[in-house]
């Protein structure tokens, strides 16, 4: 096992454990969302392990990899509301159970980003090109 593997492994036992990533899961493990094809949380699981194996390539700090985490975990939860604009649900279910629980490895700055990134996830079709 290299020793890249070797931490991806370490940190995801590190990164299931966090709150946050807790409740996201939670929130895939129901019906429908555990129900379709893709956008599932098997799909989720394999994101974040992706997401954190780039950037423990890239020397990504601590900090900065535990936001990555979060950030992946929920970009599929608004599913769970709507198929339609289901980042802006993810949005704002992260920032609602963030209100409600506070979870303390995510500052108001930490917050910003993850918002920003689940919203980096949508798709955009543009003409004469994908998205």
């Amino acid at each position: 096992m290299s020793d890249v593997t070797g931490q991806v492994s370490a940190l995801l036992s590190q990164v299931y454990e966090l709150p946050a990533v807790i409740r996201a899961r939670e929130f895939l493990a129901r019906s429908p969302i555990n129900e379709l094809p893709y956008h599932n949380e098997r799909h989720t699981l394999d994101v974040i392990r992706e997401a954190l194996l780039f950037a423990l390539t890239e020397g990504i700090e601590e900090e900065e990899l535990i936001i990555l985490a979060t950030a992946a975990a929920w970009h599929d939860v608004g599913f769970s509301i709507s198929t339609i604009e289901h980042e802006e649900h993810s949005v704002r279910l992260f920032s609602e159970h963030h209100s409600k629980e506070q979870w303390n490895e995510i500052s108001a700055d930490a917050e910003i980003l993850i918002i920003q990134m689940i919203r980096d996830t949508k798709v955009h079709f543009m003409p004469r090109g994908s998205g």
